[in-house]
């Protein structure tokens, strides 16, 4: 039997999937295709426990008690102000001089805010997790290097999918920043955003689809190859499971054929 042609230099380090030109190939890659949508949900998309809801509560709590705090450090600042002379306002720089109308008018802002987060109810209702349901999907991604001078093929990963998982976090919340008027790193917040609601935080998958696996130390080899070049979490399916659990030792995870 002639040997087939090295193409890819996954074939010339001695790897031919012949695994790719089988039927059953092809009808566990549409499997796939039709079922991702649900595999992801079940593996990325579990609803939140009472335990995971006490768990952002507490770290969104945090969050507003850092805000509290910084709030109660810029009122005592722009106090302080008040109680200055004219001559060691006029010391300040330009930027920091304010009027007393001025004044009075940014620790009414501060305090009311200040008040609004020490009533707020953080523990409001929780919205229902949205399904995922956008997925791009990629047959045969090919693996290449970064050399774009000598570029080559590495190998073909069989599927690939992106899509954004929701994450539940307190929405209104302003990031750090340094306010302009003082030396204070601090938080800040939009009132009419003080929400529970889902972020999303993007995932990929990359799945290598067997009708079996004839040799488990070639397609581990063959999948740590793939990781030098394209990093991300890497997948075997395939109906015999038996590997399953050598695989997840090796940090790759497995989809089970259903």
């Amino acid at each position: 039997m002639v040997k087939p042609k090295a193409q890819t230099l996954q074939q010339r380090l001695g790897f031919f999937d012949e695994d790719l030109k089988s039927p059953k190939h092809d009808e566990l890659m549409l499997w796939l295709d039709n079922n991702i949508e649900t595999i992801v949900n079940e593996k990325f998309n579990k609803e939140y426990t009472a335990e995971n809801i006490k768990v952002i509560i507490e770290r969104e709590s945090k969050k507003i008690q850092n805000i509290i705090d910084n709030y109660n450090s810029s009122i005592q600042y722009f106090e302080k102000q008040l109680t200055l002379t004219d001559r060691e306002r006029n010391e300040l720089p330009q930027s920091l001089r304010y009027t007393n109308d001025e004044l009075n008018e940014i620790l009414e802002k501060n305090n009311r805010k200040k008040q609004i987060l020490q009533q707020f109810n953080i523990s409001v209702s929780i919205p229902s997790k949205p399904r995922i349901t956008r997925i791009q999907k990629k047959w045969e991604l090919p693996v290449t290097t970064n050399n774009y001078q000598n570029k080559y093929t590495i190998g073909f990963i069989d599927f690939v999918a992106s899509f954004n998982v929701p994450v539940l976090e307190l929405g209104g919340l302003i990031s750090k920043r340094k306010d302009q008027s003082f030396e204070l790193d601090y938080y800040d917040f939009n009132e009419n955003e003080l929400q529970f609601h889902y972020t999303a935080m993007e995932k990929t998958i990359l799945v290598e689809v067997k009708s079996e696996i004839k040799s488990l130390g070639e397609l581990i080899r063959q999948i740590n190859h793939y990781k030098t070049y394209v990093s991300g979490d890497y997948y075997v399916m395939c109906p015999d499971n038996q590997y399953k659990k050598t695989l997840k030792d090796q940090g790759i995870d497995f989809i089970d054929y259903k």
